[in-house]
């Protein structure tokens, strides 16, 4: 194996660089632009740089054919965290505490690769990055539909949201998110199945553990109580997380004059915070919202008005102010 440090690596770079397409340069220079600062490990970063070298020069050996091309971008793994280059601003924060998983385990089927990058499992939801990669032309939005297991069953209840963006024509990046009704273990295996990317059915089957990082959490149990004629409201839990806000919270009315009511949560700047998901079961709702970038030292839980002013009036005497200690 050819041996060569980042510098020799720069110098034959820049030497081809007026030989090279735009797209492998590109995805070199993100890929050199992530590997770790070096110290001590030269065996492993000659090891990646004397990969990278062999698929370059493969690429000029053949004349940059569309077909080679497409096979070297995708023989050059996709180096880094996806949650870096999302659009959520707290997971690149999270990564940058150092609280992700990283797992880069793949599948292929019907010559799409499809990788999980890596993993944040606060305690309110599990947070999945992925890469999705091919020799031919990706669809801009893949919309994965996805099948889960936790220590080998189905989950009862669960919802799955997230996005996905082109990291070039070969390559797609995208983070789901997985919500339960029910509190996950601390720590449990993870089978995500991936079945359809776009229009192509497939079996991209993967299977990881998962570890929840809870260094970062904050919990309140105010078991505050507030009553409106017929209805009343029970907060019993509140969860600061990296990803999310949790409430758990008891609603009870009238069978017959039963509404469907929707609560926000504001912080001491007077911001509602975005709702994520929400869950009910057994006369328990649990319903997340997006994170606080720093805890308040109180939050506001109110009703969401809107109805006719009888019943607003009524809903009004539902809200509450919660110090967070």
């Amino acid at each position: 194996m050819l041996e060569i440090n980042d510098k020799k690596l720069g110098e034959l770079l820049r030497q081809m660089e007026g030989e090279m397409p735009s797209q492998v340069r590109t995805r070199i220079d993100d890929t050199l632009s992530s590997l770790p600062e070096r110290k001590k490990k030269m065996k492993k970063s000659t090891m990646i740089a004397s990969g990278i070298v062999a698929s370059v020069a493969i690429l000029l050996g053949t004349g940059f054919t569309n077909s080679t091309m497409a096979q070297v971008l995708q023989s050059i793994p996709f180096i880094g965290s996806v949650f870096t280059h999302s659009k959520d601003s707290t997971l690149k924060t999270t990564v940058e505490k150092g609280l992700s998983q990283t797992i880069n385990k793949s599948a292929t089927d019907k010559g799409i690769t499809v990788t999980v990058n890596e993993v944040i499992f606060d305690g309110t939801r599990v947070s999945i990055g992925y890469v999705v990669q091919s020799q031919q032309a990706l669809e801009d939005n893949v919309n994965p539909s996805i099948g889960f297991k936790i220590d080998g069953k189905q989950p009862g209840n669960y919802g799955v949201g997230g996005n996905s963006e082109r990291y070039d024509d070969h390559t797609i990046l995208g983070v789901m998110h997985l919500d339960s009704s029910t509190q996950l273990p601390g720590k449990f295996d993870l089978d995500v199945n991936f079945n359809k990317l776009g229009d192509t059915e497939g079996n991209w089957n993967i299977y990881f553990p998962v570890e929840e990082i809870t260094s970062e959490n904050k919990v309140i149990l105010p078991m505050e109580k507030r009553e409106s004629g017929d209805i009343s409201l029970i907060v019993e839990k509140v969860t600061f997380a990296p990803t999310s806000t949790e409430v758990v919270y008891k609603l009870k009315q009238p069978a017959e004059r039963e509404m469907e009511l929707s609560f926000e949560l504001y912080g001491s700047d007077g911001k509602a915070l975005e709702p994520l998901s929400m869950f009910k079961e057994n006369g328990t709702v649990k319903i997340s919202y997006e994170p606080f970038k720093t805890i308040p030292k109180e939050i506001t839980f109110r009703p969401q008005l809107g109805h006719d002013q009888e019943i607003d009036q009524k809903l009004s005497k539902l809200e509450m102010n919660l110090q967070v200690k």
